[in-house]
């Protein structure tokens, strides 16, 4: 693709979708913007650690707009709320990020949700993630 080139996907509102285009425009070079996400209490857990984590993100109208890459704060602590989909996705990505210190913990209910499924094939790639037994808050260290 050639640089400073737009590309233009239309999707229907999908909280899957809203979750990942959240995540992958946080991190790209360059503004991308999200028209009609799916606004839910998932999403907005996924939208509000991404800020914490130090992406710059505007809502406006019915549309995301995220205001270039990603300036990672390095010692955070992210609350997942009860979306299990925030806690899995941004435990891979703070996992990958050097030198990153992260908790993520969520409510009551998605504390006590088993996460070695996530946290165990991460570890073996390599990811530095402390549990306590087999629920969060998950303790990461990035590399």
């Amino acid at each position: 693709m050639k640089k400073n080139t737009a590309m233009k996907i239309q999707a229907p509102p999908d909280k899957s979708i809203t979750h990942r285009a959240i995540i992958l425009c946080a991190i790209a070079k360059g503004r991308c913007t999200v028209f009609n996400p799916l606004f839910c209490l998932d999403t907005l857990a996924t939208l509000d650690c991404m800020t914490r984590l130090g992406a710059n993100i505007e809502t406006r109208d019915n549309k995301l707009v995220f205001a270039g890459e990603i300036k990672f704060c390095k010692n955070v602590v992210l609350n997942a709320m009860n979306s299990g989909t925030t806690m899995r996705l941004l435990t891979g990505l703070t996992s990958s990020i050097e030198d990153m210190r992260c908790t993520i913990y969520g409510d009551k209910s998605l504390n006590s949700r088993p996460q070695m499924r996530t946290v165990q094939p991460l570890n073996q790639r390599g990811a530095k993630i402390n549990i306590h037994g087999n629920f969060a808050p998950l303790n990461i260290s990035g590399s």
